[in-house]
């Protein structure tokens, strides 16, 4: 008997974007030993092409649209359209990245609506600008500032010190580099 081998093109609609459903998907494809690529579409939609053996392909399908292991998922559709011909697609399942213009403006969208929820549940900001009990007495923590200062002084001045002591070993150690190269040149004339 021989293997079948087919490519789809799937196409699968519903809240499938920025919910982790490519990843799920990239995982059970790569299990199963399924090739291809997914990427998220401007549309709303998530889209591949995968190659496989036909029943492998179909139960990997199936397993998709019951969609039990990723929260959030709804899918509405799944389209599959068989791919004729012969072409290269990776050995492993991959996302493709399509962060356009429009995938980004998105996004951003979407960190805009959860900044607007945010603002409005501000109840707690207030209570601290009318109640700095809750924030730590700066003038009873600067005690300590006099303390620190004379510690950076001390290590500035033990840093200086051994930068002038560092001067000073180099100087020996030229001249002692200088005494050695004559020994080695009185030796090489004999």
């Amino acid at each position: 008997m021989q293997t079948q081998i087919r490519r789809y093109n799937i196409v699968v609609k519903g809240r499938v974007q920025d919910i982790g459903f490519r990843d799920y998907v990239i995982a059970l494809a790569n299990m199963v030993k399924i090739r291809g690529y997914i990427f998220n579409d401007i549309d709303g939609s998530v889209r591949m092409v995968l190659e496989g053996v036909k029943e492998i392909v179909n139960n990997f399908l199936s397993e998709i649209k019951s969609s039990k292991d990723i929260a959030g998922v709804e899918i509405e559709s799944l389209q599959q359209r068989e791919i004729a011909g012969d072409f290269d697609l990776p050995v492993r399942f991959v996302k493709l990245s399509t962060d356009e213009m429009y995938d980004i403006d998105r996004k951003l969208g979407i960190g805009n609506d959860y900044l607007k929820e945010i603002k409005h549940d501000t109840s707690t900001l207030h209570d601290i600008k009318h109640d700095t009990s809750m924030l730590p007495d700066v003038k009873r923590d600067t005690s300590v500032l006099p303390d620190v200062k004379q510690g950076i002084d001390t290590l500035n001045a033990n840093f200086d010190l051994y930068i002038t002591e560092e001067k000073e070993h180099n100087k020996r150690m030229d001249e002692h580099n200088q005494r050695l190269e004559k020994i080695l040149e009185k030796l090489a004339e004999r």
